[in-house]
């Protein structure tokens, strides 16, 4: 009677035995499972963020470019400028050539009141340097205007490039 049961106990224990490693293993598998999961899922991360890195790289050389462009467009402009200081200093300088050369003609007028020819002569030389006046005062308004639209293409271009660089941003974030 002993023996039997010693021979049923190690029976079931051999079945609980049994049953426990089946369970173990069971949760084993799961484990295994879960863990391959959170890996595919850790490769997708890692695939999503080297995406991402590389459309934070096009965006920083989109950036940088327009940058560059902004830098053109600003020397441009103060070549510009430095062309039009360079107009008002000429301009200037004949503004005061004239002068001179109508005090010069008002005086040579008033000296030779009798001499007709030299009167005539010299209200030529009047109107030549007027005309030239004005053809000067036409071409430094129309640099004037010109660095008027400059300014504004530099204005137009730092917007973008701030629209740009919020998009980014905002990009960078969103990611």
């Amino acid at each position: 009677a002993l023996q039997v049961a010693l021979t049923k106990a190690e029976a079931e224990a051999a079945a609980a035995a049994e049953a426990i490693a089946a369970e173990h293993q069971q949760q084993i598998d799961e484990l295994c499972s879960e863990v391959d999961r959170h890996e595919a899922d850790a490769a997708d991360k890692a695939q999503a963020i080297t995406k991402m890195q590389g459309d934070i790289v096009g965006l920083g050389e989109r950036v940088s470019k327009k940058i560059d462009e902004l830098e053109l467009a600003t020397a441009q402009i103060k070549e510009m400028e430095r062309q039009l200081k360079d107009k008002d200093a000429v301009i200037g300088e004949l503004n005061k050539t004239t002068e001179a050369a109508n005090a010069k003609i008002e005086k040579l007028a008033a000296e030779s009141a009798t001499a007709t020819a030299t009167t005539a002569a010299a209200e030529k030389a009047l109107d030549a340097a007027i005309k030239n006046s004005d053809k000067l005062q036409e071409d430094n308004t129309k640099a004037v205007e010109r660095a008027a639209k400059a300014e504004g293409r530099i204005a137009e271009l730092e917007k973008q490039l701030k629209a740009i660089a919020d998009a980014a941003k905002t990009e960078a974030k969103q990611k």
